[in-house]
């Protein structure tokens, strides 16, 4: 999917080495920049509503994380502190001294971990769906108490943080992977019955 600005002009797409891995964005607007930061399994093209708001005040910059969408994925380098810096290698890479930062979900943490390890260069950080470190979680909530209520592959039960982690086969239950949908249930991943 083609990210369009609000005009509907194509936003420019780069590929820069950064951080040591190849990392797709997509850039267009006017104005102070602000990077944006999906979760997961998602890509860059989760903005493709936000971007058309955004491009008449900001200079946008939807970011494919790490081992995501169109960029390089690599064996290693998926924690915070690792994606944070490749946050702020491409903002580096375009000349942004200083930047705005938001992210959803796993982009939220990312957002997060990018505006505590590079504080001085982030202006403003907005996050949503997502834990923040440190902070006490409920019943139903990955770390929380277990939520009887909650059906085996209800995304509330954290189940998706197992199943990710696991080495090539998210992948492979991927769409492009072996033809499955997008859905984010253990049955729609992997057209298997969730035990």
């Amino acid at each position: 999917m083609n990210l369009t600005d609000h005009a509907g002009v194509r936003l420019k797409h780069g590929k820069p080495k950064v951080n040591g891995v190849e990392i797709h964005y997509a850039i267009g607007g006017t104005g102070e920049p602000v990077f944006l930061l999906h979760g997961v399994p998602k890509s860059m093209s989760y903005w493709r509503h936000v971007v058309p708001l955004l491009t008449p005040h900001y200079t946008v910059i939807a970011v494919d994380n790490r081992g995501c969408g169109g960029s390089q994925r690599p064996l290693t380098g998926y924690d915070t502190a690792t994606m944070a810096a490749d946050v702020a290698e491409l903002a580096t890479y375009l000349s942004f001294d200083q930047f705005r930062v938001a992210g959803e979900d796993w982009g939220a943490a990312i957002a997060y971990a990018v505006a505590a390890f590079h504080r001085p260069r982030v202006q403003q950080l907005v996050f949503q769906e997502t834990l923040l470190p440190g902070l006490p979680v409920g019943p139903g909530l990955p770390g929380g108490e277990h939520d009887p209520s909650l059906a085996a592959d209800d995304a509330r039960t954290g189940w998706h943080f197992s199943f990710f982690s696991l080495p090539n086969l998210p992948e492979g239950c991927w769409p492009g992977g072996n033809g499955r949908s997008g859905r984010t249930t253990p049955d729609a991943i992997c057209g298997t019955r969730a035990r």
